[in-house]
């Protein structure tokens, strides 16, 4: 038992060990860019963004990046309390509704990003009119290695 438990905690540790940089670059990317402290220029004027409040506390935020004619999902999230209730999909409609009433913006194309691990959100997508777009690609380091892969949705206007 001491064996098993001391080759587990070898295989934990390499793991970590081999994806660290890679996350801890991809944190420090984040917070150089002051995305956090500073929400207002980080989205800039090109970008829709909605957070849903509740009882004092958020329950979902949603994020749109507009690139010509195309709009990117770039955050999605709902607490997981509020995911069966249907909340996720109402926010990520109101935040395209808002962007496609945008005077500036002549949005046709509507792109968003998942994983293969985050079936409810794929199955919201694919029920709405979303069809997967090309292939799914590997995650990076061990991550990848079991099997998580991105997929790139797309829903035409």
């Amino acid at each position: 038992m001491l064996l098993t438990a001391s080759l587990s905690a070898a295989v934990i540790i390499l793991a970590e060990w081999t994806t660290r940089p890679y996350f801890e670059e991809k944190a420090t990317e984040i917070l150089k860019s002051n995305s956090l402290s500073n929400i207002q220029s980080y989205f800039g004027k090109d970008q829709v963004f909605v957070a849903t409040l509740g009882d004092d506390e958020v329950i979902g935020v949603c994020a749109l990046e507009i690139e010509k004619s195309t709009a990117i999902v770039v955050h999605w999230h709902v607490k997981s309390q509020y995911r069966n209730r249907g909340l996720g999909w109402d926010i990520l409609e109101m935040v395209i509704d808002k962007a496609k009433t945008s005077k500036k913006n002549a949005i046709q194309r509507i792109q968003c990003e998942t994983y293969n691990l985050q079936t409810r959100a794929e199955k919201s997508l694919k029920d709405h009119g979303f069809q997967p777009s090309g292939e799914q690609f590997k995650e990076f380091g061990v991550v990848g290695l079991f099997g998580v892969c991105r997929r790139t949705w797309v829903k035409t206007l």
